[in-house]
């Protein structure tokens, strides 16, 4: 683990916990969650509208592109 001695805070240290790429791989990962969220919503609020099935199943297989991309080769990242 780094230590990072540039950020005491009233005689507190601070121990970097993931590197600077993790950090940038759970940034992207957040993003794409966050698309995600706001495809469910405006899915489930199309839903509720127009009762469209098959706007439903493009919406959930695209959604499901996304989600294996987002794992494909960031999975063992962290561990």
């Amino acid at each position: 683990m780094e230590q990072d001695e540039g950020n005491n805070n009233n005689g507190a240290m601070f121990v970097k916990v993931m590197t600077d790429d993790q950090m940038e791989i759970l940034r992207k990962q957040i993003a794409i969650y966050a698309t995600i969220c706001e495809q469910l919503v405006d899915l489930h609020k199309s839903l509720t509208s127009h009762h469209d099935l098959a706007g439903w199943a493009l919406q959930l297989l695209l959604n499901l592109e996304l989600c294996r991309a987002l794992f494909d080769g960031t999975e063992n990242n962290f561990g």
